[in-house]
């Protein structure tokens, strides 16, 4: 018989206390792209009124994967939140405490860190609060990259998938379908293998980028902020790729324009932070080619991943963000002039870019 989140969460409680709840109450949190549910637990035990995150995960059993596109499957069974929580909890990074887990039941129970997200503080606008956050939450970035990335080993799921050519060109082209051909109409073939072949150098250059721990997903909607510090959320999806892809991730954010010159102090701050704790030495303009790369490259795939999501998956309001989004791309343009001509192509099946 199938479970309820309210029964599921009954249990969940009732065995991480070891003392039945009572008067508990599951209120439902607004969640992420995945077919994860999450909400926040309120009840009362030994006298006392306690809270925790529930996340409901969409299928129970011990063989759950991640919900990220990948070239790689995991076969070990192990639940990539809790295989990459392990982990960045053993280097001291910023994470919610895992209260319980039961993968059979399929629920786990975090530390409940409140509501306040990174992208709450950047919309209000609050310029020295924002920056200063900003500046931390890239000084935990250079760690997660050096002191991660030095600590990887066999155990750790991401050290097992790596940002490749053709899963670059996978999400080049995933932007095709979804951000061209669903929104508007189908590319005409010479036109699509044009793109294609536009896309598949830079694909094959970021796959040749030096590999670091890369989060995949570090923006201002994954960092929790909480007594002026932050916290990492929605980590799951770790695996090996270029240094540049979580700073692109959280400079030109889907969810948030910064602004190019904030976002210009911000990646002065990136590498110096990086040069102080131990990295080699960076050729800055090359360094800012593959950043802009990397960025567009990311800006696409999350344009054609917002369309997916909402028409294909059924979770509205995603699509709206797709401006935003692209709007980034002359920027880098004007930043890497060897963009250009990507840039240029992609104008033409892109009222964004028009």
């Amino acid at each position: 018989m199938t479970m309820t989140a309210a029964e599921k969460a009954q249990q969940a409680v009732h065995e991480m206390e070891r003392a039945a709840p009572y008067d508990l109450l599951a209120h439902r949190m607004g969640g992420d792209a995945s077919d994860r549910r999450y909400f926040r637990l309120t009840y009362g035990v030994f006298g006392e009124r306690r809270t925790a995150v529930m996340m409901e995960l969409a299928q129970a059993g011990p063989f759950i994967k991640s919900e990220e596109v990948t070239l790689y499957h995991d076969e070990r069974g192990e639940l990539p939140f809790l295989n990459i929580h392990r982990f960045l909890a053993g280097l001291g990074m910023p994470v919610p405490k895992v209260l319980y887990a039961n993968t059979d039941l399929g629920v786990l129970l975090l530390e409940d860190l409140g509501d306040n997200l990174l992208f709450d503080v950047a919309q209000a606008q609050v310029k020295e609060r924002t920056k200063k956050l900003y500046q931390r939450a890239l000084d935990h970035l250079v760690y997660l990259q050096i002191a991660g990335t030095a600590r990887l080993d066999a155990d750790c799921v991401a050290s097992r998938q790596t940002y490749s050519t053709e899963l670059f060109l996978w999400e080049f082209r995933h932007f095709f379908e979804y951000g061209i051909e669903a929104r508007f109409h189908p590319l005409p073939a010479d036109a699509r293998q044009e793109l294609d072949d536009a896309c598949r150098p830079w694909a094959a250059r970021l796959a040749a980028l030096p590999k670091v721990f890369v989060h995949r997903d570090y923006h201002s909607r994954n960092l929790m902020v909480r007594d002026e510090r932050l916290a990492l959320i929605d980590f799951q999806d770790a695996l090996l790729g270029p240094r540049t892809y979580d700073l692109a991730s959280l400079l030109r954010d889907s969810y948030i324009d910064l602004g190019w010159p904030l976002v210009d102090e911000l990646v002065e701050h990136y590498l110096k932070t990086w040069e102080a704790r131990g990295g080699e030495p960076v050729d800055r303009r090359q360094f800012l080619a593959e950043l802009w790369a990397t960025a567009l490259q990311r800006n696409l795939k999350a344009a054609g991943r917002f369309v997916y999501i909402e028409r294909v998956k059924g979770k509205p309001g995603y699509e709206k963000d797709i401006p935003r989004t692209l709007s980034y791309l002359p920027g880098y343009a004007k930043r890497a002039p060897e963009l250009a001509p990507l840039v240029e192509r992609l104008r033409r099946w892109t009222p964004e870019l028009q």
